[in-house]
This record gives C-alpha cells, sequence and structure tokens, in this order.
C-alpha cells in the first residue's frame, strides 16, 4: 500500500459535526407498491426498492379502520410499516410501457402487451416522456452548416435535416 493512499485514507474519516442522518427527501407520493413482487417503484426513476429498504427510509404509518379512522390498541393508534402501508393503499398490479398513456392506467391490466379491462386494477407506465427541448438561434450555427457543406457538398443539408 502507497503512502498516498494512506494520506487519502485519513482525509476520508468520518466528520464529527457532520449530520448523522439524511434529509427526509422521501414521500409516500414518491412510491407505490408492486403487487407481484412484494416490493415498491421509486416512481421518479421507477426502479424496485425492496421493502425493507422503504421502512429504512419512511416512519410508519396509522393503520386504519374501513372507514378511514386510525385503529385504537389500549389506547394507542396501531401503526404499520410504510410498505404495508402503501400495499394497502397504493398499490399497482401490472407494469407497461406506453407513449401516449398516463402513468398510472387506471381500470386494467395489460397481459402479453395487450390491455384486459378490470375494475380497480391499477397499470403502472414505465413511458417518461422526453424533456421540453428549446431549441437554439439559427443564425449561431452557421459555421457548423458551412462545415457540413464544406465536407458533404451533395448531401449537407440532407444530413442537416
Amino acid at each position: 500500500m502507497s503512502d498516498d493512499f494512506n494520506d487519502q485514507f485519513e482525509e476520508m474519516q468520518s466528520n464529527p459535526q457532520a449530520p448523522s442522518t439524511l434529509p427526509p427527501t422521501l414521500t409516500l407520493d414518491d412510491l407505490c407498491s408492486y403487487a407481484p413482487s412484494r416490493a415498491c417503484i421509486y416512481l421518479p426513476c421507477k426502479t424496485m426498492w425492496p421493502n425493507a429498504s422503504v421502512d429504512d427510509r419512511l416512519p410508519p404509518m396509522p393503520l386504519l379502520d374501513a372507514s378511514g379512522n386510525p385503529v385504537l390498541s389500549k389506547g394507542k393508534v396501531m401503526m404499520i410499516p410504510a410498505s404495508v402501508w402503501l400495499a394497502k393503499h397504493r398499490s399497482i398490479e401490472a407494469l407497461t410501457w406506453d407513449p401516449g398513456k398516463p402513468e398510472f392506467i387506471h381500470d386494467c391490466v395489460v397481459v402479453d402487451g395487450g390491455y384486459i379491462d378490470k375494475a380497480g386494477a391499477t397499470t403502472l407506465n414505465f413511458y417518461r416522456p422526453p424533456p421540453d427541448i428549446k431549441l437554439g438561434d439559427p443564425a449561431q450555427a452557421a459555421r457548423w452548416v458551412d462545415h457540413w457543406r464544406a465536407i458533404y457538398p451533395n448531401d449537407a443539408d440532407y444530413c442537416i435535416d
């Protein structure tokens, strides 16, 4: 082991004044439960998270009865893991990739690439539309266009289009 590595290692030791936890940026709205895998999907990047990871990052939620009231036990509100709350209140049954459809497609499931009507079911659409493209000033592309015309005098306009 070189001395350089040891020096870098010493610099990487923890800072006692640094905060011990990350800021709470995750919310229940960032996730949904995927019933077939008993895992959750982190919606901003559409990745699977094990339920344990969700429960590590989110606090327990109150258990609610059929009327939406908290269930009490010995005078205290009963709590359930966040992943269980998501499974009960924000669960999906199927996944698809379908441009033009909303993120959550309600009352149907996708089977072998086709939609089947199923009241109460929800399919998550993994399609993400491209970001808005802001076009630049065409006058500023003159050098680039001239370059293409010099290299491809007969095909430059076709290539640029």
